[in-house]
């Protein structure tokens, strides 16, 4: 079953499906942006986010595809990353959530090949809320699968990206 179908099956809410789909496709913008830079060296274009962690090429990329593409869909209301100094206040959105979003976790473990991936948090509101408000998480894991795992408060289920671009339920 593709994720699409599941969250209608499941009886999730249709803006907050509608957000979890669209994620879902940001994720494999991330996935294909590595091919392009996974090849350059990363070294050389470390910077520093607000936490003074190093942020890597892939950690730039994967926070402006995120958030390029949610403030131009207007789902959300608010955006906060790790990789910005300041909260996103989105202009005349559709909805009212906020996201918030770890865009690259584990981006240091990229020069030894190791899986990293997308965490993401919605809530109904503000981010700023309590994390008992959270409406659904996610985690994208890019990997040799590309595998994105949500709850939208109903248990936790994991999908597989197959060659056709679908998350496909990997089990029930």
């Amino acid at each position: 079953m593709i994720l699409k179908d599941f969250l209608r099956n499941a009886g999730t809410e249709k803006n907050l499906s509608e957000l979890i789909l669209f994620l879902s496709s940001q994720a494999q913008d991330v996935k294909k942006g590595f091919f392009g830079n996974c090849m350059k060296t990363q070294a050389c274009e470390k910077t520093k986010n607000t936490f003074g962690e190093e942020q890597m090429a892939l950690d730039k990329l994967a926070d402006g595809i995120f958030v390029s593409g949610l403030k131009k869909s207007r789902l959300v209301h608010y955006i906060a990353t790790e990789e910005q100094e300041h909260l996103i206040t989105v202009d005349n959105p559709k909805n009212d959530f906020g996201v918030v979003i770890d865009p690259l976790d584990g981006s240091s473990l990229i020069d030894v090949n190791f899986c990293i991936g997308s965490i993401i948090g919605i809530y109904p509101g503000h981010v700023l809320e309590k994390g008992i408000k959270m409406v659904a998480a996610l985690y994208i894991l890019y990997g040799p699968l590309t595998i994105l795992t949500v709850t939208t408060g109903k248990g936790v289920h994991e999908f597989v990206l197959d060659e056709s671009g679908e998350f496909v339920l990997k089990e029930q």
